[in-house]
């Protein structure tokens, strides 16, 4: 018997058998290929779609921005700016009306028919009401004096020059409010004392006890203590 055919279908099943493997070998390959390029497309469909999303959401934030913005200046036109010009007005206003000169000459102003009311009328319901009124107005200029007044240098109510320097060298509200303060208070003490001694003193002595306290403040005070004292004693 003849070995040829034996080797040759030996061969032959060999051959077949690399070629199946190389076959496997090359299908494997390809597959893997396609799983990678499946994969990529997969990763690059991904970041596409996440980028596309961010551009949409960039989009809406741009819109929901360039809104807020409109009404922004809307508002700001229709509100904003009149309300500024209106504080700019106002403030320029009060800067007017509430100068030192015109604020001096205000409280001299108030304070007189008071002191004129205490001397006609002590006691009186009008008198007591307008002395009142007059104090408390007085008052709140006192205090806008002392808001808007410079600090003064060398002003001290300790010393006897710190006192000086603030005349000397304050500005025109410091020497407003040191003004005003000696206007409220003469008014007050002239006010107590004139209720005290409406019924125990002679009209004329009263009206000048009123006419020392309004110019001379402790003096009136003094007299008016005097007065009190010697109708006691007499």
């Amino acid at each position: 018997m003849s070995l040829t055919p034996i080797l040759q279908y030996s061969a032959h099943e060999q051959r077949s058998d690399v070629e199946c493997s190389v076959a496997h070998h090359v299908h494997w390959r390809r597959r893997a290929t396609q799983i990678k390029r499946y994969e990529s497309k997969r990763k690059s469909a991904q970041w596409t779609h996440t980028f596309v999303e961010a551009t949409r959401l960039l989009i809406r934030l741009m819109i929901d921005w360039t809104a807020l913005l409109i009404i922004l200046t809307f508002f700001a036109i229709t509100v904003g700016i009149p309300t500024i010009i209106i504080c700019y007005l106002l403030n320029e206003i009060i800067t007017i009306i509430m100068s030192p000169q015109l604020l001096f000459k205000a409280c001299n102003v108030i304070v007189i028919p008071a002191w004129f009311l205490l001397a006609v009328a002590p006691g009186d319901e009008i008198t007591e009401s307008y002395c009142s009124f007059a104090v408390v107005a007085v008052a709140l200029c006192y205090v806008f004096c002392l808001i808007f007044s410079e600090p003064t240098e060398g002003a001290s109510f300790s010393t006897l020059t710190g006192v000086r320097n603030l005349f000397k060298r304050g500005d025109d509200y410091v020497v407003n409010a040191c003004w005003i303060h000696y206007l409220a208070f003469d008014l007050v003490v002239g006010q107590l004392f004139t209720n005290d001694l409406k019924d125990d003193l002679p009209h004329l002595i009263r009206i000048s006890c009123l006419f020392a306290t309004m110019k001379f403040g402790p003096a009136g005070y003094l007299a008016f203590a005097l007065m009190k004292v010697f109708r006691k004693e007499f």
